[in-house]
């Protein structure tokens, strides 16, 4: 969000002064904060979200340790190719790498810059702010397509 605000603050189309000065420094470095969670996201999903985690809860639990072992391979591996669980985590990665290559490059270039509280010296940059956006939003549409339920096979 704040990302999109600093754009039309780049393109003069709101004013905040107080974005203006700590948007650089303070909110566009939250990203290296999100980058693991960011990273692991798809791996944990796997272990999180597989209805192998049933075998957790009641009645399954009290399955014994060699049903849990073989079922829980069937139904993991089923759940997988139901709900095409590699191609969304794999997508979720690249989206990931993308973002996070193209927040590299604009701290490369903003490395140049000479006064990063200056918004008339930040324009020039705004094509790296904006792809950016476009690789933040590409990964939230990823990650909003994978299940947000356990769900039995």
């Amino acid at each position: 969000m704040r990302l999109s605000e600093w754009l039309n603050l780049l393109d003069d189309k709101i004013e905040d002064p107080e974005l203006e000065n700590s948007f650089v420094d303070k909110v566009l470095t939250t990203w290296e904060l999100q980058r693991s969670e960011a990273m692991s996201l798809p791996i944990d999903f796997k272990k999180e979200m597989s209805p192998t985690v049933l075998f957790n809860d009641l009645p399954l639990s009290n399955c014994d340790d060699e049903t849990k072992t073989w079922l829980g391979d069937i139904i993991h591996n089923l759940w997988l190719v139901r709900y095409s669980v590699n191609e969304l985590t794999s997508t979720v990665i690249k989206c990931a790498n993308d973002t996070d290559a193209a927040y590299q490059s604009l701290q490369k270039a903003l490395k140049g810059c000479k006064d990063t509280k200056y918004i008339e010296t930040l324009r020039s940059y705004r094509g790296f702010f904006a792809d950016l956006l476009d690789k933040c939003r590409f990964l939230a549409a990823a990650i909003e397509k994978l299940p947000n339920e356990v769900k039995a096979v």
